[in-house]
């Protein structure tokens, strides 16, 4: 017999990426907000910056 079993789904390899794409997503609206209330913009330009670089990756 096989040690080998079928399951009724398909099974997906890991992957860091939904991770960093939710955590680029969460400082960009955290950055925007931070900018309307009149405070850096630079929180709002890493989130940007680490979604584009999620995106291209």
């Amino acid at each position: 017999m096989s040690t080998h079993s079928n399951h009724p789904f398909h099974l997906v390899d890991y992957s860091p990426w939904p991770l960093t794409g939710a955590i680029g997503a969460m400082t960009t609206v955290s950055g925007m907000v931070k900018w309307f209330h009149q405070y850096d913009i630079s929180l709002f330009v890493l989130g940007n910056i680490i979604t584009i670089l999620t995106v291209y990756q």
